[in-house]
C-alpha cells in the first residue's frame, strides 16, 4: 500500500489564475473515468467475457453441436426404418414425409432438444434446480452426466472428440433415456427429486417436436459429442477444456443463438462439400469447385449441416430482441 499521497484543495485549484491548470484539475477529478471503481471494472469485464463466450458458443452450436444432435436423430430414424416391425403408417406419423425423413421436423426437434439442455444447464448454474441433493436430483442431473462425459474426453480440445467417439456406442441410447427421464420430471414435476412442475411447454411430449423426441433417440456417441461441445470451452490461461459457467451468459446471449438458428435449415450433403470464404462470409460449395480457393473445412457426402438461403455456414449478426 502506498504511504505517500498528493493533496489537492479543489476550491483553490479551480480558482487558480492559470485556467489551463484549473481545467486539468477539473478534468482529472470529474471526468467519467474518475467515478469508475473496482465493481465497475468487474462488471465491464464480466460483460465482455459473456459476450465473447456467447460468440464462441454460437459458433460451436452452428458448426458442431446442432449437427451432432441432428445426425444422431437421423441415424436412429434410419435404423428403425429398416426394422420390419415398424410399419409404413407408423413411420409416416412423425418425422417422415412421403417415405423420406422430414428434415424440417428433425430441425425443430433438434432445436427443442438443444434448448432443453441449455435451459437445464442455465438453471443448474443458478441453483434453481436442487443440484446439491446428492441422493435426489443431483444423482440424475445434467451436471453429473456432463462430468462423466468430460472425464472420458479429457482436457485437450483437439483430442476430446476422438476419445468420445471411441468411448461411446453409435447405437446405445442410455444417455438419451436418462435425459428424457429428467426432462419428463421437470415437465410434470417429481416430488422425489424435489421438482415442481414446469408449465412452459419446452419439455412437453405433446408438441410436434416433443413427439419426435419421444419417438426416437440420439445415440450416446452423438449425444456425448454435442453435449461436451455445449458444456465445455477452452480456458484462455490454461488452454484446457473447462466447464462453461452458464450463469455468466445472459438471456441476450442465449436468445441470440436461438434467433440465429431460425434463419437456417438442416441439410444432408449430397456430395463432398468445402467451406470457403466469399465476401467475408463462410459458405458451402461443392468440393470440386474449390480447387482455386482456400478451404476452411470439408464435409463428406452424407454429413449433416446447417445452411441459410445465402449458403452461409453460420449466422453473421445478432438481431435478438
Amino acid at each position: 500500500r502506498a504511504t505517500n499521497y498528493y493533496e489537492v484543495d479543489l476550491e483553490e485549484a479551480f480558482a487558480a489564475a492559470d485556467q489551463v491548470t484549473a481545467l486539468k484539475y477539473w478534468w482529472l477529478f470529474f471526468r467519467q473515468a474518475a467515478f469508475s471503481g473496482f465493481l465497475d471494472d468487474v462488471r465491464s469485464g464480466s460483460q465482455a467475457y459473456a459476450t465473447e463466450l456467447g460468440k464462441r458458443l454460437k459458433n460451436r452450436v452452428f458448426e458442431e453441436i446442432f449437427p451432432h444432435f441432428a445426425e444422431g436423430l437421423i441415424v436412429q430414424m434410419r435404423a428403425e426404418q429398416g426394422r420390419s416391425e415398424i410399419g409404413d403408417l407408423e413411420i409416416g406419423r412423425v418425422g417422415w414425409r412421403d417415405g423420406e425423413i422430414d428434415l424440417e421436423q428433425v430441425f425443430q426437434a433438434t432445436l427443442t432438444f438443444l434448448y432443453r439442455l441449455m435451459f437445464v444447464a442455465y438453471a443448474e448454474s443458478l441453483e434453481l434446480l436442487p443440484l446439491n441433493e446428492a441422493h435426489g436430483y443431483g444423482a440424475v442431473s445434467l451436471s453429473r452426466l456432463k462430468a462423466a462425459i468430460a472425464e472420458k474426453g479429457g482436457e485437450i480440445e483437439e483430442t476430446a472428440p476422438k476419445k468420445l467417439e471411441k468411448a461411446y456406442s453409435p447405437s446405445s441410447t442410455d444417455f438419451y433415456v436418462q435425459l428424457q427421464d429428467l426432462f419428463g420430471a421437470i415437465d410434470a414435476g417429481n416430488p422425489a427429486l424435489n421438482l415442481p412442475a414446469y408449465n412452459g411447454g419446452l419439455f412437453s411430449a405433446e408438441t410436434p417436436a416433443g413427439q419426435l423426441l419421444a419417438r426416437y433417440a440420439i445415440p450416446d456417441r452423438y449425444l456425448a459429442l454435442g453435449l461436451d461441445r455445449l458444456c465445455r470451452d477452452v480456458d484462455d490461461k490454461t488452454h484446457a477444456l473447462v466447464f462453461v459457467d452458464f450463469k455468466s451468459l445472459g438471456v441476450r446471449q442465449l436468445g441470440n443463438v436461438y434467433e440465429g438458428l431460425l434463419e437456417f435449415k438442416l441439410h444432408i450433403a449430397r456430395e463432398k462439400l468445402a467451406v470457403v470464404k466469399e465476401g467475408g462470409k463462410e459458405v458451402y460449395i461443392p468440393f470440386a469447385n474449390a480447387k482455386s480457393k482456400r478451404v476452411q473445412a470439408t464435409l463428406s457426402k452424407g454429413d449433416v449441416y446447417l445452411e441459410n438461403d445465402k449458403r452461409e455456414r453460420k449466422a453473421s449478426g445478432s438481431y435478438y430482441t
